[in-house]
């Protein structure tokens, strides 16, 4: 935007995401009409994927390096790559008359030039590995970083500056800058330099990786872009990214454009899910994409029509060369081209018998998923649009069919998405609808009978906690799932495949609801900025919580009582809990319940959950086991507080006392990232603290003494 009532070159950039974008561009007349006669502003809207007479940006890789923090790396030019700072190859002297450096003052104008000089002039040479920092001119950033890399001489000096030129840059993005929320990287000192490619990119990737596991800065960076234009260069990236990294994934982290804002998952045994996601089907990241055309026209519809235009011209002219009609495929098979994925699956519609193509397409698509060996793929709505297929009708079939082929081929793993445009309301709720009906039917079907009796033999055992510890392990250390209440542990994978089978759960994000609204402010005056709340619903762990309550009822003469808790959890084992339940090993310190949002950190969430007590004691920080209810009694306490007649802090002692209900996703303030409030330190079980009474923890405690 420019104003003139500033500054006749005054200009602010405002992110927004990609799917924002999409429709501001369609009405970007209106939109200019009302900033106009609103600020007087002139607004242009301009996207990092779409190109000033060139190719579009493509992003090959996205991966997170910390739960807010994320690494990609795309194939563009970076004089017209829309972040914030922008990373220029430059020499000691900073002058940039070729390569990269000479671009970007083409691009950005003299000024940036006329701006080193007087840099140079005023502190000098730049040494190798450190950096300069100027005004960007005219190019989509506001900041070039001038870090000057080294020449290669085949010794590990060359390395150890490279190094330190990286560095250096990340110390002012995310320190020295708080401004800077996108930094894009070039592959330093392989051009004129003579860096080796493979070489220098790894070195980039791996300094990276190292400076984030390193430590933890305090920073409002939330993108780094590597960025080339040269396919050999991104390829080289790509690779270097995969093997410190790991492969590319699905989940996210909310990226402009790639990421849905919404995300409704269904967990299916190991390895298999279901979601049903907000997004746009040609900026997914899958190994597949479903298409959806008429037989004699796959470029028809408004699905077709974004992914063959994101694609690129390649798919077009493979499209064209298609004749269908003489030797009819129902899905046929390309290439992604520059689309993220590896192959697009093109479902051929005619208008007889639409339902049964339907239900016949989800199953083949499906089926050439085990015969390509891929892991995921992405389908849209399927016949919703132009086909006319009732929404709930469609929804139905879909679910129907993943969950079938899910049933036959248990050993695969496969992430199936279903992703529905964000502004279709009607077509996301009708298959969130579906989903949560098949998440009840699924967990109750399965396992009804014998949950109770598992749970109850598991709940008279001595060795629960043993047995609970052992499931943990398992599932941390070889990512199974295993049911939290089972009778014996075996180690017969059998056994276990048969119980992660009917081990599911369902994430779906709530309606900001005025009581959600309050607790939502009571978190910002804490300093924690809420990201989203979601609702869990685990019908295997509810038997398993009930059975423990009623247990505890029959011995406890009141009842046990109840009370609303947070459990802070690391990010990373947000999903475990939602699976298995709570564990002191999820979280730190020492599986300690807070009573109010100062305890959660970046990028971390805090489960609510509903908590049985039963007996109780007074407890200190020396307790590891829980206490006798009486001297030389065999039966024990099920929790103990740190005041009986006010509590602040409650330890239970089971992990089957606690049933996680929502998650809140929250972001600290940095200003309080120093100030963290801990209560005191128990060593064993789980701790919680008692919270006010709109909390969204529920306990039940019984008898406290």
């Amino acid at each position: 935007m420019t104003s003139s009532a500033f500054a006749e070159h005054n200009r602010w950039q405002i992110p927004i995401k990609h799917n924002v974008f999409e429709i501001l561009k369609s009405n970007e007349g209106q939109l200019c009409k009302v900033l106009q006669n609103k600020f007087g502003c002139v607004s242009t809207l301009s996207s990092p994927r779409v190109a000033r007479n060139s190719a579009p940006a493509q992003q090959v890789f996205r991966r997170m390096l910390t739960p807010w923090i994320e690494l990609s790396v795309w194939k563009d030019d970076l004089t017209r790559h829309v972040v914030d700072a922008v990373v220029n190859a430059a020499n000691e002297e900073l002058w940039h008359g070729g390569g990269l450096a000479g671009s970007l003052v083409k691009a950005g104008g003299f000024e940036i030039q006329e701006e080193s000089k007087r840099f140079i002039a005023t502190y000098g040479k730049v040494p190798t590995g450190q950096i300069a920092v100027t005004r960007a001119g005219r190019l989509p950033c506001n900041w070039i970083i001038h870090a000057v890399g080294p020449r290669w001489t085949g010794s590990q000096t060359s390395i150890d500056l490279l190094r330190a030129a990286i560095k250096n840059t990340l110390d002012y993005v995310c320190i020295r800058n708080t401004h800077i929320k996108t930094v894009a990287i070039p592959a330093l000192s392989s051009g004129i330099f003579q860096f080796p490619l493979d070489l220098c990119t790894h070195t980039i990737l791996e300094t990276i990786s190292l400076y984030f596991q390193g430590k933890q800065p305090i920073s409002y960076l939330k993108e780094i872009h590597l960025v080339s234009n040269e396919d050999r260069t991104v390829a080289s990236f790509k690779d270097a990214a995969e093997n410190i990294l790991g492969k590319m994934e699905l989940s996210p982290s909310e990226s402009p454009g790639t990421t849905p804002s919404s995300n409704v998952m269904l967990q299916i045994g190991q390895g298999q899910t279901l979601q049903i996601v907000q997004g746009c089907i040609e900026l997914q990241t899958t190994d597949v994409i479903v298409n959806s055309g008429f037989l004699h026209d796959l470029k028809s519809g408004s699905v077709s029509q974004s992914i063959v235009k994101q694609a690129g011209l390649e798919m077009e002219r493979e499209l064209d060369k298609v004749n269908l009609s003489s030797d009819y495929q129902m899905v046929l098979v390309t290439k992604g081209f520059k689309l993220s994925c590896q192959y697009v699956f093109h479902v051929a519609w005619k208008f007889e018998k639409k339902q049964q193509i339907l239900k016949d397409a989800v199953k083949t698509c499906l089926e050439k998923c085990l015969q390509l060996d891929v892991n995921s793929i992405s389908f849209p709505a399927l016949g919703t649009g132009l086909i006319e297929i009732e929404k709930s009708t469609a929804a139905m079939i879909m679910v129907d069919e993943i969950l079938a082929f899910f049933k036959m081929h248990m050993k695969k793993t496969l992430t199936v998405r279903i992703v529905i445009f964000p502004v279709d309301v009607e077509t996301y709720t009708a298959f969130c609808a579906e989903m949560m009906k098949r998440s009840n039917e699924l967990s109750l079907s399965s396992n009804s009978e014998t949950c109770a009796t598992t749970a109850q033999k598991e709940f008279a055992s001595l060795n629960l906690l043993l047995i609970l510890f052992l499931c943990v392990l398992r599932a941390l250390k070889q990512g199974f799932c295993l049911p939290p209440f089972l009778g014996q542990w075996t180690n017969k994978e059998g056994k276990l495949d048969e119980m992660e089978k009917f081990h599911t759960y369902l994430r779906y994000p709530v309606p900001l609801t005025q009581e959600l609204e309050d607790r939502k402010r009571q978190f910002e005056k804490c300093g924690l900025w809420v990201v989203k709340v979601e609702q869990i619903q685990n019908n295997a762990l509810m038997a398993a919580f009930l059975e423990k309550k009623k247990m505890m009822e029959e011995r406890t003469p009141r009842g046990p009582g109840s009370q609303r808790l947070f459990q802070q959890v690391p990010y990373q084992f947000c999903n475990v809990v939602c699976k298995v339940g709570f564990h002191r090993l999820y979280s730190t310190p020492h599986g300690r319940y807070q009573p109010h949002p100062q305890g959660c950190l970046h990028g971390q969430g805090k489960e609510t959950s509903v908590y049985s007590c039963g007996e109780g004691s007074f407890g200190n920080n020396l307790i590891i086991t829980p206490p006798p209810l009486s001297p030389g009694a065999l039966d024990v306490h099920d929790s103990v507080v740190d005041n009986v007649s006010n509590p602040e802090t409650v330890v239970v002692f089971n992990g089957m006392q606690a049933l996680p209900q929502y998650l809140w996703i929250c972001t600290q303030d940095r200003t309080l990232l120093q100030h963290q409030m801990w209560g005191q330190d128990y060593s064993s079980g789980l701790a919680m603290v008692s919270s006010p009474p709109q909390s969204w923890l529920e306990v039940s405690y019984g008898s406290t003494v």
